[in-house]
């Protein structure tokens, strides 16, 4: 067995790096067959589809596909990345674009200006209707339908990968699962426990919302199809689903950290826009429960107040760190970060490249800056 010495030695961005320069090609292309397809038959969708690859490829680690690349490598047991074939970097194209989709209505939900240091794709249609009547009403529908397409985009590519009929329903059911537990999650976040008060907010609720908003879709599911994809067998799958819930739940929780203590000039995003739209994270219940009753009242009338000023929100962050809220989160990611480490080693060959990925994956979120 390696040690885990060795096996920090592996560059986790390096490995990222490498996975885009073999994946990009593949995802442009998928995209660019949109482009074409509207040019020929309606191209009249042509100015919403262009800004669909516009946002696609604006930025972004592909997290996503990479993990969906590694698993497969696990699953199959070849080593290296040109082992991996074009198909799952089909599956990952499909993943990413599906991952846009969201992006593009979250912001439209949270009424975001900027998304990777850049003008959302709602702001950027605003830009272009803005000599039109009713600007506003009609940059939202064009942004709508962008995500309504880029959605169609992921479907179509995972419906029509060139695998056995077997896996494709495996791989489609995972698909649909995740479509299913995201938009339920984010029906969570946003109408049901997004409108509950601090006072009645619970650990294990905030922890289901973000398993299903966000864990389940950005890690477990794209580890889970590529792992099927390599020919994963039950038992392993098994525990590969307990290694993406954990990580799942590391990914979530150091974002949010960095959307209320991150960097803004690495996260490229505000990190006060957490605060101001009352998310309901485990920062934000954490901190309750430690707060003193005069801190609970100014709390409330900063905490989803889109109207605070900075000195509230930077009292608000300076309690997080008075309080140790976010060593406390850290500590649970490192927490883990640890069984995730744990399962690999006991279970799966410390050799294979795409485990070596996985075990330094983790730390890698855990210690994300942007």
């Amino acid at each position: 067995m390696l040690s885990y010495l060795n096996l920090k030695t592996m560059d986790i961005n390096k490995s990222l790096i490498e996975f885009k320069a073999r994946f990009e090609p593949v995802l442009r292309n998928c995209l660019n067959e949109e482009v074409s397809w509207s040019e020929k038959v309606y191209p009249q969708a042509l100015p919403v589809i262009k800004e669909i690859n516009s946002m696609v490829f604006a930025g972004g680690k592909r997290l996503r596909p990479a993990l969906a690349a590694f698993s497969y490598l696990i699953g199959s047991g070849k080593s290296g990345l040109n082992a991996v074939p074009d198909y799952v970097l089909e599956a990952g194209a499909g993943l990413e674009i599906f991952h846009d989709y969201l992006l593009i209505h979250d912001d439209i939900m949270d009424k975001a200006k900027e998304r990777r240091g850049k003008p959302t794709v709602e702001m950027k249609f605003r830009q272009m209707y803005q000599k039109l009547p009713d600007s506003r009403h009609h940059a939202r529908t064009a942004a709508i339908l962008a995500g309504d397409y880029a959605s169609m985009c992921g479907n179509k590519i995972i419906a029509m990968l060139p695998v056995s009929e077997e896996i494709r329903s495996k791989v489609l059911t995972l698909f649909f699962d995740m479509q299913r537990e995201v938009v339920s999650g984010q029906i969570d976040d946003c109408l049901v426990l997004g409108m509950t008060g601090l006072d009645s907010l619970t650990q294990e609720a905030v922890l289901r919302m973000l398993t299903y908003k966000s864990g389940r879709y950005s890690i477990e599911k794209p580890l889970l199809i590529g792992a099927v994809l390599g020919g994963m067998d039950k038992k392993h799958l098994k525990y590969l689903e307990i290694i993406g819930n954990n990580l799942g739940l590391v990914f979530q929780i150091s974002d949010d950290i960095l959307g209320a203590a991150g960097d803004t000039k690495a996260t490229g995003k505000s990190n006060a826009t957490d605060i101001q739209q009352g998310k309901r994270t485990l920062l934000a219940h954490s901190l309750w429960l430690k707060a003193n009753i005069e801190e609970r009242k100014r709390i409330k009338s900063v905490f989803g107040n889109s109207e605070a000023n900075n000195i509230d929100l930077e009292w608000v962050k300076e309690l997080l760190f008075k309080y140790e809220v976010v060593q406390e989160m850290k500590g649970l990611c490192s927490k883990l970060t640890s069984e995730v480490h744990t399962l690999l080693e006991k279970h799966f060959d410390m050799q294979n490249t795409g485990v070596r990925f996985l075990y330094g994956f983790g730390t890698f979120l855990r210690d994300r800056e942007h």
